[in-house]
C-alpha cells in the first residue's frame, strides 16, 4: 500500500513502509524543473499481456522514455505509477517499453482485482500517474465480457454471445417437452 508524503506527494509502497518521502529541497528543485502538469485525463485498456500504455503526452511531460524504471503500486483506490529516483524500497519496479507500455506486476493485479481488457482512466498528479478503473464500464454478468453488453433485465447486463446462448437454452427447454 502506498502513502503520501507530508507535502501531499505520493510515495511508492516501499517508501511509505520505510517512512521515507520527499524532502523540502527535493520538492522545490523538481517543481522548478517541470512546467505545470497538464490537466490530461486519458482512457486506456489493459492488454492481453497485462500491459498498460502511458499516453505520449503524459510520458513527455514526466520525461519518461524507453527503459525508464517505473515503480507500480496500489493504494486501495488508485494504481500509482511513478519513476522513483533511486528508490531501493520499491518491490514492483518494471521498465517502460518503447511505446510507453508498462507491465502491471502480478501483486498489483491481484490487489487491484484487475482483468485483461479492463478500461482504465489515467491522470497526472505531480510526478505520478494515477490509474483508476473506468467509471462507465459495464460487464456481462455471465462471462465478464465488455463487448456488445446490453441491459436485459434491471441491473442484469448480458453480452451478445450470452444472450444468444440463453435464448437457445430457453427454446430447448420449451420445445423439449
Amino acid at each position: 500500500m502506498s502513502g503520501f508524503a507530508p507535502d501531499g506527494d505520493a510515495v511508492c509502497a516501499g517508501q511509505a513502509r520505510a517512512g521515507k518521502g520527499k524532502t523540502e529541497s527535493q520538492g522545490k528543485s523538481e517543481a522548478s524543473d517541470k512546467p505545470e502538469s497538464p490537466s490530461v485525463v486519458k482512457s486506456r485498456f489493459i492488454d492481453s499481456g497485462w500491459r498498460l500504455t502511458i499516453p505520449k503526452v503524459m510520458r513527455d511531460h514526466l520525461g519518461w522514455g524507453p527503459g525508464t524504471p517505473i515503480c507500480v503500486s496500489w493504494d486501495g483506490i488508485h494504481i500509482i505509477i511513478r519513476s522513483p529516483k533511486s528508490c531501493p524500497y520499491c518491490l514492483d519496479v518494471v521498465r517502460m517499453g518503447s511505446l510507453g507500455k508498462v507491465v502491471l506486476p502480478p501483486r498489483v493485479r491481484v490487489e487491484a482485482n484487475l482483468y485483461r481488457g479492463q478500461i482504465m482512466t489515467l491522470r497526472i498528479e505531480g510526478d505520478t500517474v494515477l490509474v483508476k478503473s473506468g467509471d462507465s464500464q459495464v460487464r456481462c454478468k455471465a462471462c465478464g465480457s465488455e463487448m456488445d453488453v446490453k441491459d436485459e433485465l434491471p441491473n442484469v447486463h448480458l453480452c451478445r454471445r450470452c444472450r444468444e446462448a440463453l435464448q437457445k437454452a430457453a427454446v430447448r427447454a420449451v420445445t423439449w417437452r
